[in-house]
């Protein structure tokens, strides 16, 4: 599946390489088993839940912390890792 076919750069869109659909796939994938495991434990996923923003900045840390740890993605990890981070409030 291909959700995000174009990466943006400073001002141009390009198109991603085979190594960066595949990680986002991969991430994508991990995400959604997630949410499977809290669905099998009776755990509803919800969007409705007030996150502060302190929390939900420690839970972006964590997640761009395990795309530094993704060395084999190499770029491309750094590149998730960072663009996460930029997600903090």
């Amino acid at each position: 599946m291909h959700l995000h076919p174009y990466f943006f750069t400073g001002e141009i869109m390009t198109e991603w390489t085979k190594e960066e659909d595949e990680a986002f796939n991969e991430v994508e994938k991990q995400s959604n088993l997630g949410k499977q495991i809290l669905r099998d434990l009776g755990q509803p996923y919800h969007f409705d839940v007030y996150v502060s923003p302190s929390q939900r900045n420690h839970v972006l840390e964590e997640v761009a912390l395990e795309f530094d740890k993704m060395k084999a993605f190499g770029t491309t990890g750094e590149s998730f890792a960072s663009f996460v981070r930029g997600m903090k409030k």
